[in-house]
């Protein structure tokens, strides 16, 4: 392991829950998670341990099929871990689930919002599920719509929202009764620009407020942005775990370029190439991927250049 993730993970393995709980709320300790495929077992997420505070926004990245998803799955209690345990304030994500569930929210990376409702009754139907007071529904619904700028679709049937607003109001069902841990499995798919900067504000607000968040993304723009301390995850572990600017210090030597080439009968010709061109004419361009139409290289500038 990077001696970053190895560093956390020792503090995790090697603490008492009770003193790792009053400094963090989440505490993933030893997270393992493996299915069976055609008789052959595979580990989707592998001995995951790390903690994330009051204050926090701990963003996972990752590719398609690194773990993210199926992490979220279980720290939300959807699917049961093979080994390994996770702790919201203390309480057992299998053990105590009715406490863990009043104490976190989840936004999903899809939309599952209850048809035939309007904006308004979603968010007075969540505020209920929630166990809010009535006198105080009212007040929640009308501060959540503002919040979240849909004041004009707060009559209209959830299904006849655009994409991006149907991702505001799964966001927003998330705050309803200021949960203290709040998972976000990329809040901002399907946003326009506007709404996807506005939406990371009120996301740092929450977290100045004291509130914990995890959210996933593809982009690094929004872990810039939004995470306090990032996990890079690949084949079900944390290849690097720190701040933006750590990890950006530590590994950030060079550049990244990719190159996709045009669609056509002869692609494998143009690939070809494309590589022959980069390999003669960037000096310091080594390939670190290729998958079908696209290139992917590291550019890595020397200190004397």
């Amino acid at each position: 392991l990077e001696s970053d993730v190895a560093k956390e993970a020792r503090r995790i393995n090697n603490g008492k829950i009770d003193d790792l709980t009053s400094e963090d709320p989440l505490i993933v300790k030893a997270l393992t998670k493996k299915f069976k495929k055609n008789k052959t077992e595979f580990t989707a997420v592998d001995k995951l341990s790390f903690g994330v505070g009051k204050n926090e926004c701990f963003g996972l990245l990752g590719l398609n099929g690194a773990g993210k998803t199926t992490t979220f799955k279980m720290l939300t209690g959807e699917i049961i871990p093979t080994s390994g345990n996770a702790y919201i304030n203390g309480n057992e994500i299998v053990k105590d689930r009715s406490k863990v569930r009043r104490d976190m929210a989840f936004c999903p990376q899809f939309d599952y919002l209850p048809e035939y409702l309007t904006v308004e009754d979603a968010f007075g139907l969540f505020s209920a599920l929630r166990g809010l007071e009535r006198n105080t529904i009212k007040k929640v619904i009308n501060d959540l719509i503002s919040v979240f700028k849909l004041d004009e679709y707060r009559d209209k049937l959830v299904q006849n929202l655009s994409g991006g607003n149907k991702r505001k109001v799964s966001s927003g069902l998330a705050f309803i009764g200021r949960p203290s841990v709040i998972f976000l499995d990329e809040p901002t798919t399907g946003m326009d620009p506007a709404a996807r900067r506005y939406l990371w504000t009120v996301i740092k607000k929450a977290r100045e407020m004291g509130l914990t968040i995890i959210l996933t993304t593809h982009s690094m723009e929004e872990c810039e942005a939004l995470a306090t301390r990032l996990g890079i995850m690949v084949n079900g572990q944390f290849k690097c775990l720190g701040s933006v600017q750590q990890l950006k210090n530590k590994y950030g030597k060079g550049y990244t370029l990719i190159l996709k080439c045009k669609n056509g009968v002869d692609i494998g010709s143009q690939v070809l190439k494309t590589e022959l061109f980069v390999t003669n004419n960037i000096r310091f361009a080594k390939l670190k991927d290729r998958q079908q139409d696209t290139l992917f290289y590291q550019i890595e500038i020397e200190d004397n250049v």
